[in-house]
């Protein structure tokens, strides 16, 4: 029999609620998804998301200045703090001596001298203006990051909600899509994307991008919540409502994966592959063995569905994509020359955003392509040792190493590191734990890795909306403050102080159920 102590009411109570920043983030997140479709630094839909992003991220700090960072978290804080001080450097003044000796700056001193302004001093960045509207873009993503790393396991769980419904949306609009061809008025971008399944995207490789990064999401619903009806079910007590969010999640994970396969798009395809054999992996068949079988069942059966009726309706137009030269478009020529005028840049590249400028005149005559402007690399990792030189390159490291460090708790223990939170807060779980968490973590660290191999052959993190999503998944792995569960309703820091008090009478509560 299960009964609760009058002590500690209020903290319960509290604990129930949304915290401001909870809504704040939530909105951060849905005019991401809505808005970042197209690449962040041409469409004016991304200025205004930087716009909007805003509050959040002021919100964000000031969280963060009274919740304070937890261990994990601050690795990350420092890459973001030497990110922003990279780009302060490459728009930094140097004086003519200097910036005229660095590589590719032949023309720019030839242009001056033409003006009779060889001696003004210049920035680092090729391109100042592109390296500075950069340094914008990544507004959303860091409100988002800072935001979800303060609050509590029930708001981040209420946050991934909030992210497959929207690539729910996402999917069946760019089915829409597809039936109605490529004159439909679905389409919200007028270069790219016509006649294919985009979305809310100007490409269909974003698109599925988006698609296959949220299937280990619902994988991990259908995981959490499986073995629970099962159980019921078994007593006798079968829980309509915890039926209906399996069904739910279960049709969830169906459509994503059919609109993903419907994208076209060749690595999306086997990413998305890669994504559901990562799903299996979310499914607890180790625990509870009739309500684990129950989980594992449920996802195969969505898959095997899902792949059935996808390849069914779109194997001939996939087939024709795999049957075309996956470097037609020129993508290996445009690696060479980026890699090769990235060893020239060392050691501090040519400036964030440059790309566009140094490939025209380093692009050789052989490499030109008739209806293709090329302003991407196609190689986010290489673009950007190009453009940010070691600095760049120890970045990408320095994040390499800390998702490595936080795969062991998240995928060896059966807490997914929840027990790391506050300072000294070894053993102390936040009271709104639970086994959902764990497989929401380790889902985010497959989309993270899918997401990063993607960047290999295209460029999904230059979209706002991908960017964004990457940065929520990189707050996943992170467990909230110790006192996440309390803060959660608070306003001020005298309410947090008041949550901290509050704290031993809820855990007694807690303990007399």
């Amino acid at each position: 029999m299960r009964t609760t102590a009058v002590v500690g009411g209020a903290g319960e109570m509290d604990r129930l609620k949304l915290s401001y920043l909870f809504y704040i983030t939530g909105w951060t997140l849905f005019c991401g998804l809505l808005l970042g479709g197209g690449v962040a630094n041409v469409y004016l839909t991304n200025a205004l998301l930087q716009l909007l992003a805003l509050p959040g991220l002021v919100a964000a700090l000031w969280r963060l200045s009274v919740v304070g960072p937890t261990p994990a978290a601050r690795p990350v804080l420092y890459l973001i703090a030497a990110a922003v001080v990279l780009v302060m450097l490459q728009l930094a003044p140097l004086p003519p001596g200097l910036w005229s000796a660095l590589p590719f700056r032949d023309r720019a001193v030839a242009a001056l001298s033409a003006i009779g302004e060889a001696k003004k001093w210049a920035p680092l960045s090729l391109t100042p203006e592109a390296t500075l509207a950069g340094l914008a873009t990544l507004i959303a993503p860091l409100a988002l990051f800072l935001s979800v790393i303060s609050l509590s396991f029930r708001e981040r769980r209420m946050l991934t909600l909030i992210a497959l419904a929207f690539g729910f949306i996402n999917a069946f609009l760019g089915l829409l899509q597809l039936s109605q061809g490529p004159e439909s008025a679905l389409y919200f971008y007028k270069y790219g994307g016509r006649g294919d399944s985009v979305g809310l995207f100007a490409n269909r490789n974003h698109e599925a991008a988006l698609l296959y990064s949220l299937t280990p999401l619902a994988a991990a619903w259908i995981g959490g919540l499986a073995p629970a009806v099962s159980i019921r079910s078994r007593r006798g007590k079968l829980d309509t409502t915890a039926l209906i969010k399996l069904l739910t999640a279960g049709v969830t994970a169906f459509v994503l994966v059919v609109a993903a396969l419907m994208t076209r798009s060749r690595a999306g395809v086997i990413l998305l592959m890669l994504a559901l054999v990562g799903g299996l992996s979310l499914q607890p068949w180790r625990q509870l063995r009739t309500g684990s079988s129950r989980a594992g069942g449920v996802y195969m059966i969505v898959a095997i569905l899902a792949m059935m009726l996808g390849l069914q309706y779109g194997i001939y137009k996939i087939a024709m994509r795999f049957e075309e030269d996956p470097f037609g478009d020129a993508r290996i020529a445009i690696g060479q020359a980026t890699a090769k005028a990235a060893v020239q840049a060392l050691p501090f590249g040519t400036g964030l955003g440059s790309f566009v400028r140094l490939y025209a005149s380093i692009e050789r005559p052989g490499d030109l392509l008739p209806d293709r402007f090329i302003n991407l690399a196609h190689n986010d990792p290489l673009q950007f040792a190009l453009e940010a030189g070691l600095p760049g390159i120890a970045l990408i490291l320095g994040f390499l190493l800390w998702f490595i460090s936080r795969l062991r708790p998240i995928w060896q223990s059966s807490k997914a590191g929840l027990d790391e939170g506050g300072p000294g807060a070894r053993g102390a779980v936040p009271p709104d734990a639970s086994v959902i968490d764990t497989l929401i973590a380790r889902a985010a660290t497959i989309s993270l890795a899918l997401l990063a191999l993607h960047s290999f052959v295209d460029y999904p993190l230059r979209t706002t909306a991908l960017m964004g999503l990457f940065a929520f998944y990189c707050a996943l792995l992170v467990g909230p403050p110790e006192a996440a569960g309390h803060l959660s309703s608070t306003n001020s820091p005298t309410h947090a102080s008041g949550a901290r008090r509050e704290r031993g009478p809820s855990h007694m509560s807690k303990q007399a159920r």
